[in-house]
């Protein structure tokens, strides 16, 4: 994912890996999820893993508990926020959502940066 991005799967496949990594942590493994900065793309994931999780009811929530607890600048772009909307939406059972995720939006215009990685530690 490029700086202030979002992915550019299909959601069904970020949708199996948020799982994947939802999996992980309720088998007791830590997770780190990381970026660059550490608040956008990060807390993109964050906030979708906390609604899988149950522990958000919803995006706004999701959003608004990660600012308290990480930081003000969590999730930075509108277009981070519509993917956290959409990824919403697409687990509350809403007509299958394929291809590409492409919001415009309020959406700026991504950077050539960093990937984001997600690791898995014990």
């Amino acid at each position: 994912m490029l700086e202030g991005g979002v992915p550019q799967e299909d959601m069904d496949k970020v949708a199996g890996q948020i799982d994947n990594i939802v999996d992980l942590v309720r088998s007791g493994i830590n997770v780190l999820i990381h970026c660059k900065g550490g608040v956008g793309r990060a807390s993109l994931v964050a906030a979708c893993m906390l609604m899988r999780l149950e522990i958000c009811p919803d995006p706004d929530f999701a959003v608004a508990y990660l600012r308290k607890v990480r930081s003000p600048n969590a999730v930075e772009t509108i277009r981070q926020e519509d993917f956290i909307d959409l990824y919403y939406k697409y687990n509350q059972g809403e007509p299958r959502l394929q291809g590409l995720f492409s919001p415009t939006k309020g959406s700026r215009p991504d950077s050539q940066s960093t990937i984001s990685s997600v690791q898995s530690s014990n």
